[in-house]
């Protein structure tokens, strides 16, 4: 069942590219994960701080830029830097199939973690996607809340290209969750998706992180199959102090 949960739950995790929240880049060759404890500058056209990726010890996963880490135990499978890079070629062909997007090369975001436990049909991604410069100055003033207002108001065109990719989309919602000891606005979603002829539930929470000026947009991803226990994952992630 390997890479079908994370590549289901990477294209929602996506939607926001698609929808042009994120913007659209110029070409930059090959989209490529970067592996754990790497850390990158964003791109240099005006002077922005040092982002920095997660880092991987062991079943421990921190990631000072966002602010946040997580623990994970046996039952969970992190994928490798050579995983990532497989599971997202493989998600950007199958975009590229169903015409959601035209070029892959359009788009340039980062598979900065994915991780599965197969026992309780969960798991987790995050992504960095790259915001273009109108994009970044038209979201400047925009709160938690806003950016997820925002998400919400594309809600058609989101169901519209999750339906490409043989995912029926049946709620998207505002809520309100307890994630690092703070209240925090989300996006949650109930979802299907047809596998050897049968409606499988889906459910997932997105949280955005929205820091002022940056060029990326985190996006953490909770995707549970079969029942719906997305909030209990936030309680898997702990403060991270850069």
């Amino acid at each position: 069942m390997k890479k079908n949960l994370s590549r289901l739950a990477l294209i929602l995790a996506l939607a926001m590219t698609l929808s042009g929240c994120s913007g659209k880049t110029a070409p930059t060759g090959t989209i490529t994960p970067a592996p754990a404890a790497q850390e990158t500058t964003a791109p240099a056209e005006t002077e922005a701080p040092t982002v920095s990726l997660g880092r991987m010890v062991g079943g421990i996963y921190e990631n000072a830029y966002v602010g946040y880490g997580c623990t994970l135990d046996e039952n969970w499978e992190y994928y490798t830097a050579e995983e990532l890079q497989d599971l997202s070629d493989l998600t950007q062909e199958m975009l590229q199939d169903d015409k959601m997007i035209d070029n892959h090369e359009e788009y340039q975001y980062i598979l900065d973690m994915a991780a599965e436990n197969v026992t309780d049909l969960t798991s987790i991604n995050i992504i960095y996607n790259y915001v273009d410069t109108r994009s970044r100055l038209s979201s400047v003033f925009l709160s938690q809340e806003d950016y997820i207002d925002l998400y919400l108001s594309q809600k058609d065109q989101l169901a519209d290209n999750f339906a490409q990719s043989g995912i029926t989309l049946y709620s998207m919602n505002k809520v309100k969750v307890s994630f690092l000891g703070q209240e925090h606005w989300a996006a949650h979603c109930e979802a299907s998706y047809t596998s050897n002829g049968v409606d499988v539930p889906y459910y997932l929470i997105q949280l955005f992180d929205t820091k002022p000026g940056g060029r990326y947009l985190v996006t953490l991803t909770l995707a549970s199959y079969m029942e719906d226990n997305t909030e209990s994952l936030l309680d898997l992630f702990y403060p991270v102090s850069e």
